[in-house]
């Protein structure tokens, strides 16, 4: 993104849809615990929103999948007893470092559904690099 906006969210179905729950307690092959824990749902959906690089653009909003920032967010929620607006708050700053003027930031975008004929982008994560790195056309060592 040329310009990142942040994060907002807006209130989701706090519970699973039937077909998620059969996905969500199928039995594993490889983990033999009788009884998993059962996966929390965020009942929030987690937009990002930014500009691209076209003079023209009026912005983008996708929806924010990464499965670090929801977890982020519920702990959020549940740790600090946060109500969700002060939470997004908290995890629009982390999701802005990421974008700042001494990073670069990069979304990987992930498409919904192959046969979705107006190509539905998600956002399914991030990296970022320190710029001064980059500029000098360093590499550092991966160990």
């Amino acid at each position: 993104p040329a310009r990142m906006l942040g994060l907002t969210i807006e209130k989701d179905d706090p519970n699973w849809t039937v077909e998620q729950n059969t996905q969500l307690n199928q039995i594993s092959l490889l983990d033999s615990e009788a009884n998993p824990k059962p996966l929390k749902k965020v009942p929030y959906k987690i937009h990002c929103n930014f500009q691209c690089d076209n003079p023209s653009c009026k912005g983008h909003r996708l929806l924010l999948t990464s499965w670090e920032y929801n977890w982020t967010f519920l702990k959020l929620l549940d740790e600090k007893h946060q109500d969700a607006q002060a939470a997004i708050t908290e995890l629009n700053k982390r999701w802005m470092e990421n974008f700042s003027n001494t990073r670069l930031g990069y979304l990987m975008l992930g498409t919904v559904n192959s046969q979705d004929r107006f190509h539905t982008f998600i956002v399914i994560g991030h990296c970022s690099f320190i710029k001064r790195d980059i500029e000098k056309g360093e590499q550092t060592s991966l160990f």
